[in-house]
């Protein structure tokens, strides 16, 4: 009698391992496929960004002072408002240039 509960014992601990070793595995080689495809998806997007660094560079070498008043850029100077906080925290004044 007892032999046989030992050995039900060791069976059901076996197949509980037997369980446990598979969930982990599994566990394991869905990581790494999901590893995997994160890198081929950082590729891509590096491959991007290095396109869009170059699209970037190839255009502000075309950028110009004449090409900003073309698209009507202005000069700031002479319009500037200094803003100062006075002693009381939620008031502000505006202080002459």
């Amino acid at each position: 009698m007892m032999r046989r509960k030992t050995v039900w014992f060791l069976t059901v601990c076996g197949v509980l391992l037997l369980l446990v070793y598979l969930y982990s595995f599994s566990g394991l080689v869905f990581a790494t496929v999901g590893a995997n495809l994160d890198g081929d998806k950082l590729a891509q997007l590096r491959s991007e960004v290095a396109e869009l660094e170059a699209r970037y560079l190839e255009l502000s070498g075309k950028i110009t002072l004449a090409a900003a008043y073309e698209l009507g850029f202005s000069d700031a100077s002479g319009k500037t408002a200094f803003v100062a906080a006075v002693n009381q925290p939620r008031t502000l004044t505006q202080r002459p240039n």
